[in-house]
């Protein structure tokens, strides 16, 4: 090997581990905030909500962004806060496993999946503008009688027509 590679990889890795070396590592003794913190934090956003400018309000909720409501927001205990919090820095959330028991047994039979498939296409069928509709019908219609290609057409004017 060349004297020239030598003197160019070996400092550039020396670079890289030290830098790797040296990056902060996360805190894992943070203690979760109390009730009192985030009280505290709650009045520091509702500060900062009205001090927003009305062309910022809009420019957020323009990308999606909704404004929280302070009143929505639960109250919880320090233990509650503790819990999630630990939650919070995990990947994967813990299994919840006597909510996932206190969920009814007979939420999925035939009978109540019927039902429940019924009542949603009504209501769906009732959010649906008449234009949006008379469109997807002209498509499925136009491509009914196409042999090869008819069902994943039919299939695209379902998806266009919900």
């Amino acid at each position: 090997m060349s004297k020239f590679r030598i003197t160019t990889i070996f400092p550039a890795l020396l670079l890289i581990s030290a830098t790797s070396f040296s990056q902060a590592k996360p805190k894992q003794n943070d203690k979760p905030p109390t009730q009192k913190e985030m009280a505290e934090m709650m009045k520091e956003m509702e500060q900062a909500m009205k001090e927003m400018s009305p062309a910022e309000k809009r420019m957020l909720d323009s990308m999606g962004v909704k404004m929280p409501k302070l009143n929505d927001l639960p109250k919880m205990s320090d233990k509650q806060l503790a819990a999630a919090y630990q939650e919070g820095g995990t990947v994967i959330p813990a299994k919840k496993t006597t909510l996932i028991a206190s969920l009814p047994k007979n939420i999925l039979s035939s009978a109540a999946l019927t039902t429940y498939i019924k009542n949603t296409d009504q209501s769906i069928a009732l959010m649906i503008k008449p234009e949006a509709k008379n469109i997807a019908d002209k498509i499925r219609q136009q491509f009914e009688k196409d042999k090869y290609y008819g069902a994943m057409i039919a299939s695209a004017a379902n998806g266009l027509w919900t």
